[in-house]
C-alpha cells in the first residue's frame, strides 16, 4: 500500500500551476512523459512500469510528469505531438536522456545510476 501511495505522488501532470522546472533543480531529477493523448497506450504502461518499481524512482530522487498537449513544455523541448517521448531532466536542469518508447526502469536507473552526482554518492 506505501508502495502505490509513494507512486502515486511520483506521477502528476504538468498544469499551469505546476512549478517552473527550475524550482526541481538540485532536488530532484524529473522524467517527462509528452503524450499525445492522456489514453495514449504507451502512456498506460510507462506509468504502470512507475508505479511498480517506485521504490527505484524514490531512490533516485525522480518524480515524473505527464505532459499533456499543447503545454509549453512541448515547445520548449521541440517533441513532435503525434509520438509519445520520454525526456529525464538530471538534478543539474539539463537534458540527459530523450525516448520516444516505452523507457524499461532497468535502462532508466542505469542511466541515473551512472551520473556523477549519483556516482559521488549523491541520491
Amino acid at each position: 500500500m506505501l508502495h502505490l501511495l509513494l507512486a502515486m505522488a511520483l506521477i502528476s501532470t504538468w498544469n499551469e500551476k505546476t512549478p517552473d522546472l527550475r524550482h526541481f533543480q538540485w532536488k530532484n531529477r524529473v522524467l517527462l512523459l509528452f503524450t499525445p493523448s492522456k489514453t495514449d497506450a504507451v502512456l498506460k504502461k510507462q506509468t504502470a512500469l512507475v508505479e511498480a518499481h517506485s521504490a527505484g524512482f524514490e531512490e533516485r530522487d525522480l518524480i515524473v510528469f505527464v505532459v499533456p498537449d499543447h503545454a509549453p513544455l512541448w515547445e520548449r523541448f521541440q517533441v513532435d505531438a503525434r509520438t509519445f517521448t520520454v525526456v529525464l531532466i538530471g538534478k543539474d536542469g539539463g537534458e540527459k536522456f530523450r525516448q520516444t518508447s516505452l523507457l524499461e526502469p532497468e535502462k532508466l536507473f542505469q542511466i541515473v545510476d551512472s551520473m556523477p552526482m549519483r556516482r559521488a554518492g549523491e541520491r
